[in-house]
């Protein structure tokens, strides 16, 4: 199906692209995965992710993560998705998002995002409490679990939590996660090896990691019914990885 006016409520389509790739992930139960699942991001894709968005096989824009040493209990992960669609050569959108966290001994401290939704901007902020997550964004001020994780993807921890802090607009989500299956995937320019999750509730997407824990895929359905897929570039594949590892 060709892109156009008719086909793709742009802002609509766009607003539901950004919710599912950061409204996936992180949160928190009695068992706590973030302590039971510490995560060296530097080890598993050493300095970035790299992604390229597609819609019905037509690259729509990229998603980058970019992981920051501080020191050996801290790091910054930041976060940038850049959207463009266009009609022919006419542009009829775009959207900016870029988010910035600080991490210490695996837990989120602190965090600021930002979104230009074509041209209308707004913001999250996150600060840590001792026993909580402040939260202050578009949806007002909420007050959350201390152990709650942002909607970033990268952290497999996530698949054994129940809530994310959906960084586009402030809320705790509410989300189930189950794993399907494990296939032979396209990541990086190589045949891996990758376990698929399916992610329902206010979250309906699917989203692949290696047998390391690294995110290598995502995917799901746009309301047009288009089929929007997140295609690694860089996701921490190594040069010497073959069919199956």
């Amino acid at each position: 199906m060709e892109l156009t006016l008719k086909t793709l409520p742009v802002r609509r389509y766009t607003k539901f692209i950004l919710f599912s790739l950061f409204a996936c992930f992180f949160a928190s139960n009695s068992s706590h995965a973030t302590t039971k699942l510490p995560l060296d991001p530097f080890k598993l894709y050493s300095k970035n992710i790299k992604f390229d968005v597609f819609r019905n096989d037509k690259k729509v824009g990229k998603h980058n993560i970019t992981f920051y040493h501080l020191n050996d209990d801290n790091f910054i992960v930041i976060a940038e998705m850049d959207l463009s669609v266009r009609f022919l050569s006419i542009p009829l959108y775009s959207y900016y998002y870029r988010s910035e966290a600080t991490w210490q001994q695996n837990k989120l401290t602190d965090l600021t995002s930002e979104q230009n939704d074509d041209g209308i901007t707004t913001n999250v902020n996150v600060v840590s409490a001792e026993k909580s997550l402040l939260i202050k964004g578009p949806s007002g001020n909420i007050t959350a679990d201390r152990h709650l994780y942002p909607t970033n993807h990268w952290h497999a921890g996530v698949l054994s939590q129940k809530q994310v802090i959906n960084t586009l607009n402030g809320k705790v989500e509410n989300v189930k996660i189950a794993k399907i299956e494990s296939e032979q995937i396209l990541a990086g320019g190589k045949i891996i090896s990758a376990n698929r999750y399916q992610y329902s509730g206010d979250v309906e997407t699917t989203v692949w990691y290696d047998n390391a824990g690294r995110w290598v895929k995502m995917q799901f359905n746009g309301k047009d019914g288009s089929v929007i897929d997140y295609r690694c570039i860089e996701c921490g594949i190594t040069k010497g990885m073959q069919k199956g590892d």
